[in-house]
């Protein structure tokens, strides 16, 4: 039961006010200094240089990684040396599997609109083998037929139309529903 207004006394709600704007405040500061470090075994899915971006001459790359259950588009530059820039880009290959450790941008310290798309930074990495216990195969009668209508590398650029997507399907021998 909330009082009228004129019941609530002026020190009621600046004492209680005081303690709620500390914890508000503890809170914060708690969230920005989590260990903001990432490390563990990752499949890199993409790797491309970024073209409209550089940090002092030097190129900058977006890769990303997942474990299937988390995904990080990094930045692979910047915040380690060009050596180790040029190291880890002799390793990284795509559909590979990488011990990686990630510095994630947590307070979104960046002004940049280039580098506020990104979830961090790519510290470093090795190469390892597929992780053991993985599966990862489709063991189900039935499979998915994907269709990418909207891109240039599709086999069905052109068909717009759901009847001439099923005649197409069908023909390739997929059942279709």
């Amino acid at each position: 039961v909330v009082p009228p207004p004129e019941q609530i006394l002026e020190e009621d709600v600046t004492v209680k006010e005081a303690p709620l704007i500390a914890k508000e405040t503890e809170v914060l500061g708690a969230i920005q200094t989590i260990d903001s470090k990432v490390k563990g075994i990752f499949k890199l899915y993409l790797l491309e240089e970024i073209d409209s971006y550089s940090y002092r001459g030097q190129s900058m790359y977006k890769v990303a990684f997942t474990n299937f259950s988390d995904h990080y588009i990094l930045l692979l530059g910047r915040l380690i040396t060009p050596e180790k820039k040029a190291e880890y880009l002799k390793i990284l290959k795509v559909e590979e599997w990488f011990e990686i450790e990630i510095q994630l941008d947590v307070k979104s310290s960046t002004s940049s609109k280039t580098l506020s798309n990104y979830d961090g930074w790519l510290i470093s990495c090795a190469s390892v083998d597929y992780p053991k216990g993985l599966s990862l195969e489709d063991n189900s009668p039935k499979k998915a037929f994907s269709l990418n209508v909207y891109t240039k590398y599709s086999s069905f650029d052109g068909l717009f139309n759901s009847d001439q997507w099923a005649e197409k399907a069908k023909a390739l021998g997929h059942e279709v529903v």
